[in-house]
């Protein structure tokens, strides 16, 4: 579980950097304020939804017995939710692209990074939770040497 919190962690690193670029270098200065007051209505219904997971991850007790099993629904769930709503924004924008027949990255930036937002917190509520399920587990006794 140590190294799916590192994996985690990176990809929100990565993914949230993206979205920083997306928004402020290609898609005109935005700020992640604007892209929320902005986006499509799944999207602030998933972000909405997800701060909570989140403030609840963090302040769940260590992954021991049943907070474990808690912090494991709330991981995958969260990172399932985000990716569905990610897949989908992205398949709507291919759609508006191929219909447009737009391809500057400055028209599509905004509405790329707006997608991007419900993976960054999904996978900082992953890797939260998988840290702390990690970190619960007692640590493996030390071989005997006979």
């Amino acid at each position: 579980m140590k190294i799916l919190s590192i994996v985690f962690a990176g990809l929100t690193l990565v993914v949230a950097g993206l979205v920083f670029w997306l928004s402020k270098v290609a898609g005109g200065g935005l700020s992640l304020l604007d892209l929320f007051l902005d986006a499509f209505a799944v999207v602030k219904l998933t972000l909405i939804l997800l701060v909570p997971v989140l403030i609840l991850a963090v302040f769940l007790p260590n992954g021991r017995g049943q907070a474990g099993g808690v912090l494991k629904v709330l991981m995958w769930s969260a990172l399932g939710l985000a990716a569905l709503v990610t897949a989908e924004r992205v398949l709507n924008i291919q759609n508006a692209v191929q219909r447009t027949h737009t391809t500057n990255l400055q028209v599509v930036a905004p509405s790329l990074a707006e997608s991007l937002m419900p993976l960054v917190l999904g996978l900082l509520i992953a890797a939260i939770a998988a840290w702390k399920i990690a970190s619960a587990r007692p640590p493996s006794p030390a071989p005997a040497f006979d």
